[in-house]
């Protein structure tokens, strides 16, 4: 596993920053130019969209999902080592359980981690890239 760890890492990495350039040109696509493209190119481009926006969400939805199931588990672990027993066993693996850490994905390259994926990583995806429909059209000139 950890010989295929910084490969997740980059592969995830890379299929994000496609997915956003895939989808704010999509999006631009079939925002600017629905009236001057003939209509069997105008559904790809609206499917294309569609399809990178269900991806995405699915995608991100299973990462963040990931995160909130190992935290939930640390919590129980937490919980059951609460009550008679010996003393110092109970101690020790409340401090172990301490310094542990939520299982979570990474998105980055070369052993650096860039970005964490949890709910906020979805909330910034989606984000950049109503931000950068916005800011491509506004950038064309009108005809």
């Amino acid at each position: 596993m950890n010989t295929l760890a910084p490969f997740q890492e980059l592969g995830t990495f890379f299929l994000i920053l496609m997915g956003l350039v895939v989808f704010v040109v999509s999006n631009f696509v079939t925002v600017k130019l629905y009236d001057s493209m003939p209509f069997p190119v105008y559904t790809f481009f609206l499917s294309v969209s569609v399809v990178v926006a269900i991806i995405v969400n699915l995608t991100l939805l299973l990462a963040h999902g990931l995160l909130d199931v190992s935290t939930e588990i640390k919590q129980r672990w937490g919980a059951s080592m609460v009550g008679e027993g010996n003393k110092l066993e109970l101690k020790c693996g409340r401090r172990r359980l301490k310094g542990m850490r939520p299982y979570c994905m990474w998105a980055g390259f070369g052993g650096s981690k860039m970005f964490r994926l949890n709910k906020e990583t979805k909330v910034q995806y989606f984000e950049q890239v109503i931000s950068g429909t916005v800011n491509l059209l506004l950038s064309t000139s009108e005809r």
